[in-house]
This record gives C-alpha cells, sequence and structure tokens, in this order.
C-alpha cells in the first residue's frame, strides 16, 4: 500500500506543478499586455507630436508658397518640408516607433521618412481654397504601417490636427489618398 500512496503523491505533486506553471504563464502574458499597453501610451503621444511638428511645417510652407502644399507624392510630399526648410527637425519625419538607429539626415537625403504622404501632383493637386474648406477632412500624412501602434494610425490632416485611427477607417476613408513611393526631393 506504501507503493500506491507515494504514487498518488506524485500524481498530487505533478498535477499542482502544472497548476503553477499555468497560472506562472497567465501572469507573464497579463503583464506583457500591460507593459504593450504601457508602451502604446508612451509612444503614441509622441509619435502625434511628431506629425504636430510636420503639421507646423506645412503651414509654414503654405505661407511661403502662396498656400500651395508640396508639388510631390508620397514620402517626397513630406520630405520637402525638410528641403524647403519649412520644417528643420529631422526628427519630427520619423515616428518614434521606427527605431533609434535610424540615420536621420542619410534618410532624408534619400527621401524617406516614416510618414505615408499625400498625393499632391496633376489632378490631384490641393487647391488653397480646398484645404482652408475641407483641411480637417483631408489627409496630408499617417503612418507608413500600423504596427508602430498596434492596431491604429496616427494621421495628420491640413488644418493641423493629428488623429489616431483605427486600421478599418484608415483603409476605408485615407489610404488612397497617401503613398509611400519616395519620388524626386529636389
Amino acid at each position: 500500500m506504501g507503493g500506491m500512496s507515494s504514487d498518488g503523491s506524485i500524481r498530487k505533486r505533478f498535477g499542482f506543478l502544472l497548476v503553477c506553471v499555468g497560472v506562472g504563464m497567465g501572469v507573464i502574458v497579463l503583464m506583457k499586455a500591460g507593459t504593450a499597453d504601457t508602451d502604446r501610451a508612451k509612444l503614441l503621444p509622441r509619435c502625434q507630436a511628431r506629425l504636430t511638428t510636420l503639421g507646423e511645417g506645412f503651414l509654414e510652407y503654405r505661407k511661403a508658397h502662396g498656400g500651395e502644399l508640396p508639388d510631390r507624392d508620397g514620402m517626397a510630399f513630406v520630405v520637402q518640408l525638410h528641403v524647403s526648410g519649412s520644417c528643420k527637425s529631422p526628427l519630427a519625419f520619423f515616428c518614434w516607433n521606427a527605431g533609434a538607429s535610424i540615420d536621420h539626415e542619410k534618410e532624408l537625403r534619400e527621401g524617406r521618412c516614416s510618414f505615408l504622404g499625400r498625393r499632391n501632383s496633376g489632378s490631384e493637386r490641393l487647391s488653397p481654397e480646398r484645404i482652408e474648406q475641407e483641411g480637417a477632412r483631408i489627409p496630408l500624412a499617417a503612418d507608413r504601417t500600423v504596427e508602430h501602434h498596434y492596431d491604429v494610425r496616427n494621421v495628420l490632416f491640413a488644418d493641423g490636427h493629428v488623429e489616431e485611427v483605427d486600421e478599418e477607417t484608415f483603409q476605408r476613408d485615407y489610404a488612397s489618398q497617401l503613398r509611400r513611393a519616395a519620388l524626386s526631393v529636389s
């Protein structure tokens, strides 16, 4: 009988061990989720602040160019603010979550940044009148990828405000107006 008691004791201990491991894994998952939410809560406003700086650059650009926005598409539309001197902070062109090891100056010289830019050439060029009338709903730039902020993108509008937008809304309402392609920035 001593053998059976020992065998039952081992099963109980093994069962207890499995419960402990399961609880431990659950705690780790919850802590990880909490860390992701905390990271998002810290980094999302930093990215929004950078887009707000770009918004100020677009306002400066418009003042210097008779109310017009850069005649460019995609990233080149955004990077033109750097080229023209309308936005002097290289950091403003890169999402906080894009990575700290980026050579910001080199990326800008090569026409790249962390944000999608508006299509604003040819038939898609915005008139100063339209910008004034509809600026609060005209997207100028947005996070290049939803991965930077888990499930949302920051979008900069022509009136200078920044909104966080879920991916479904972004794809439905804004994606067709923004591009990634880095075109000429000269």
